[in-house]
Order: C-alpha cells, then structure tokens, then sequence
C-alpha cells in the first residue's frame, strides 16, 4: 500500500495510518503530512472511535464533526469515566485507555440496506471491535491505573478480587 503521508516512514504505521485514512477516522495536515507525534485532542480521539466503530454516518447526520460526534460518543457510552472539561483538550493516558476500554464492546453501526436509501444498525450487540478484529467475547473490567511516564495501564477484571492484568 502507498504511503499517503511525507512524515511516516515506517510501512507498518502507514499501513495503519492508511487504513483509519480509508475509514475517515483521520484526515492528516492537508499538506501531505499526518504528524504523528503530535498529542491529540479529546474530539479527535472521539472522532477515530467513533469511525471505527462505523457510528460517522449517524455523527454526520448528527451534526458532524466535532459536535455530532460527542453527541453520538456520548449516546453510545464512550465517554463514560473521562473527565472532560472540553473537546479541544489533550487527551492523557488514562482518558485515551478509558474511551479505547469503552469502544471495544461498543455494538458496531453496521450498513444493512444497499441501493437507495442507506441504513445502519447497530442492534446485533455481539458485534463489537472485540468480536469482529479478535474474535473475543465481552469480559467486565476496570481501569485502575495508567501511568503517562511508564506508558502502562492496569485493568483488572471488575468485581474479582483477581490481580491486575497488564
């Protein structure tokens, strides 16, 4: 696959990089570049979510971005366990861990009528990131800890008494 950006040189990040382009989870610089250094706000992160969680035509219908989709995060419990002051900040590690935690059993909108007219659905809640990229089923868990500066996050499975899982 083509790199579409300047500044990513290694192949297996463009690849990825590419793929979220292809999903319109991400659009670059509009100058060639994607910048993949730079820390991301908390409506991008949301953004990228909620693409690959195939919710961008309701988001769109919703007002777009970055309105319509922290409306349609919000509805779909995304955001649950971030403490958001605003859209415009930074994510940190915890809020980035707490909305991926969150989206992995998320039901996915899913396009279920071809031809005219478009309609998504997102009643089947078996399918999820989990169960169409790893084939998993849900597991209850909570984010305990996540540590910016040894870039390690703790979960443990809720309500078990077991020892975190990292």
């Amino acid at each position: 696959a083509e790199n579409s950006f300047s500044d990513i040189s290694d192949a297996t990040v463009a690849a990825y990089v590419n793929m979220a382009v292809n999903m319109g989870a991400v659009s670059g610089n509009g100058d060639g570049t994607f910048d993949p250094d730079r820390m991301i706000s908390l409506n991008e992160a949301v953004k990228i979510m909620t693409c690959l969680l195939g919710y961008a035509p309701k988001a769109n219908e919703s007002g777009g971005y970055p309105a319509g989709y922290m409306i349609v995060a919000n509805s779909e419990k995304l955001l649950d366990g971030i403490n958001m002051v605003s859209g415009n900040q930074l994510v940190n590690l915890k809020d980035a861990a707490t909305l991926v935690s969150n989206s992995l059993t998320t039901p996915m909108m899913r396009r279920i009528s071809y031809g005219g007219e478009e309609t998504y659905s997102n009643s089947d809640k078996s399918i999820t990131l989990l169960s169409v990229y790893h084939k998993l089923t849900e597991i209850e868990r909570e984010i305990v800890d996540a540590n910016a500066e040894t870039k390690r996050i703790r979960v443990v499975e809720a309500n078990s008494g077991e020892q975190p899982v990292l």
